[in-house]
């Protein structure tokens, strides 16, 4: 199928059993799926006003753990963490956490169950995408 000159074919790829494909996939491969990367870059500083930690999910055995981490980006769906050693050896372990967010001008963290989505590395950097479970 030939396209007419000024249009392109977009295809979208969801995986369906991706806490199997996590253990297989290296991080080239989940970077070559992630797009967003091509049109956000890796470099962005982080969001200095919000304040955000990553903790277990409350039924866990260790429900007192909580690791501060640096937001590099948000939307209304999900959120991109810069994190330095600890809370990444957490966060490898895991595919739902809790996050504290302190967004500017409120007194109290927000904490909203997440699903860590990707883990990539960038000039020295360790990045996590997650989605929001609203």
């Amino acid at each position: 199928m030939s396209l007419s000159p000024g249009h392109v074919r977009l295809i979208g790829l969801a995986f369906e059993a991706s806490d199997d494909l996590v253990e297989r996939g290296s991080e080239p491969f989940f970077e070559l799926f992630n797009r967003r990367v091509a049109y956000r870059g890796m470099d962005k500083p982080a969001a200095p006003d919000v304040a955000a930690a990553v903790m277990p999910l409350e039924i866990a055995y260790d429900n007192d753990v909580v690791y501060p981490v640096m937001v590099r980006n948000i939307s209304a769906t999900g959120i991109s963490l810069c994190v330095s050693m600890d809370p990444d050896n957490f966060l490898r372990e895991r595919v739902n956490i809790r996050l504290a967010l302190q967004l500017p001008g409120h007194r109290s963290a927000y904490e909203i169950v997440t699903r860590v989505c990707y883990r990539t590395v960038a000039n020295d950097n360790i990045y996590y995408g997650c989605h929001f479970d609203w």
